[in-house]
């Protein structure tokens, strides 16, 4: 049986500067960030239509794992990919 996998591929600036929070329950930790497209397109008149489309990125983490490298380098304005 063939197994398939959607995968969705996000690439665009991010909106803020990404958060950290700490999940004590599950010993984990969460990073949290908002990834925003610009899209342009035309309209039937010609008219250069921009479009703005925000998504919302969570990834966790385990508690052991260090992501403040990572942390650092997701700042506002930085050029992101997210796939998953």
């Amino acid at each position: 049986m063939n197994k398939s996998r959607e995968v969705t591929k996000i690439t665009g600036h991010l909106g803020a500067d990404a958060e950290l929070k700490q999940i004590e329950k599950r010993k984990s930790q969460v990073i949290s960030f908002p990834v925003v497209i610009n899209l342009y397109y035309r309209d039937k008149n010609k008219n250069l239509i921009e479009t703005v489309k925000t998504y919302y990125v969570t990834r966790w983490y385990p508690a052991v794992k260090n992501v403040e490298k990572m942390l650092n380098a997701l700042k506002k304005g930085a050029l992101v990919v997210c796939e998953g």
